[in-house]
């Protein structure tokens, strides 16, 4: 029995005055600009900002180290500026990693690894809609099944928007190797033994110069491994080269640090030809990583160790092929 003054809907018991609609109904989505269409040697020192996943932050855009483009580039990628209101997301992670653009950051530009929301009417809140974006009822609303298992998409998923600048170093697989070394460590009693060991040694050596001062200072008197990493600002090298290449050692990094269930890479099928493609699924076989391509366009024999889901342009029509 709904109350009076409500109505019972697909999203549940909502006021009698709200209505229902999509994202695309009522905001613009505009996806980064591809590779191709910037590479790092068109950066400048002086210029227009770019935002990349790195510069989401937790309260809003960080403005640390941020890429720069000259004025004539501005102007080529005049249609991934940003301006206030808007709200950016990761197109690489999970959809709770997005912010709020403000006045500062009023006409700076987006990578390819950034989708930008606009609100088609000034009576939506935008700021409202990012926080629900980021609400764990939201990330709870989309699922993703293996053997009828749900797969959660915030910890056991990696998506790959943009082929050509694939970032080795995000928060989820820099969180994995670290634990890695981390579990090593751990696992060898000498070894981090010896860490401490060289630490403290390094710490008397730095307390001699603390004596020279006449006022006195607060310190950590011992540190973790995964802090060390940080200082030492280890990252996974990326040499970046052909496609393919590029893609071996991304299936090698998440078989080894365990980053994710599955592998969904967007419109890879783009830039490889079929044998690539065959390659790239034996070898995800072999290492027993979960691979799905999500692509556009018209309808194709399925490769081998290949099965497509066809989904017509109404969404009410699934035609599944194997082989």
């Amino acid at each position: 029995m709904v109350k009076p003054g409500y109505k019972q809907t697909e999203v549940g018991v909502i006021p009698e005055k709200w209505t229902i609609s999509t994202i695309g109904a009522i905001a613009d989505v505009k996806t980064g600009p591809f590779g191709s269409a910037l590479h790092a040697e068109d950066y400048v020192q002086d210029g227009t900002p770019i935002i990349t996943v790195e510069h989401l932050g937790e309260t809003g855009l960080t403005h640390q180290n941020l890429p720069k483009v000259s004025e004539k580039d501005r102007h080529r990628l005049f249609a991934y500026s940003m301006q206030e209101g808007d709200i950016v997301f990761s197109r690489v992670g999970s959809v709770d990693r997005n912010a709020y653009v403000t006045a500062i950051e009023n006409g700076w530009l987006f990578s390819g690894r950034i989708l930008r929301l606009r609100a088609k009417n000034e009576k939506l809140s935008t700021q409202y809609l990012g926080y629900y974006f980021k609400s764990e009822d939201t990330k709870e609303r989309i699922i993703i099944l293996d053997n009828d298992i749900e797969i959660k998409i915030e910890k056991e998923v990696l998506m790959i928007i943009d082929v050509f600048n694939i970032d080795f170093n995000q928060k989820k697989i820099q969180s994995a190797l670290y634990n890695k070394i981390e579990k090593i460590y751990k696992q060898e009693f000498e070894r981090m033994s010896e860490f401490q060991t060289i630490f403290q040694k390094l710490q008397l050596n730095v307390l001699d110069v603390f004596n020279e001062f006449p006022f006195e200072f607060n310190y950590k008197e011992s540190i973790g491994i995964q802090e060390y990493l940080k200082l030492l600002g280890l990252k996974i090298s990326n040499n970046k080269g052909k496609i393919i290449d590029t893609v071996f050692s991304l299936i090698d990094v998440v078989e080894y640090l365990l980053v994710a269930k599955l592998l969904i890479f967007v419109n890879l099928k783009l830039y490889l030809g079929d044998d690539e493609l065959k390659e790239i699924y034996k070898y995800a076989m072999y290492k027993k990583v979960n691979i799905l391509l999500i692509e556009t366009g018209e309808e194709k024999e399925p490769l081998e160790n290949e099965k497509i889901l066809y989904i017509d342009s109404d969404y009410d029509e699934l035609v599944l092929y194997n082989k």
